[in-house]
């Protein structure tokens, strides 16, 4: 079962911020593109969230109510990061 967190943060998964620009981290969106062919492949969230390789770098697998988020947001999660 996920654990509560709190929502937000500092930048969206896949994003660091360098020198006050947001950048693309890339083992995230490592992670991020895995999740969006699992998406257009039809898998449900609750089967990607059981994926392998997806997981948070420290190991945590996300919540599928977590997924339906980046699902719904894909192009602020590989888009140029402007709005963030």
């Amino acid at each position: 079962m996920c654990k509560r967190r709190k929502y937000g943060g500092r930048y969206k998964f896949g994003w660091r911020r360098v020198d006050g620009k947001l950048v693309k981290h890339d083992e995230e969106q490592k992670v991020l593109a895995r999740i969006f062919e699992l998406v257009d492949k039809g898998y449900s969230l609750r089967k990607i969230a059981a994926d392998d390789g997806v997981h948070k770098l420290n190991g945590e697998r996300f919540c599928a109510s977590t997924l339906n988020l980046i699902a719904r947001n894909r192009k602020e999660y590989l888009g140029d990061g402007e709005r963030n």
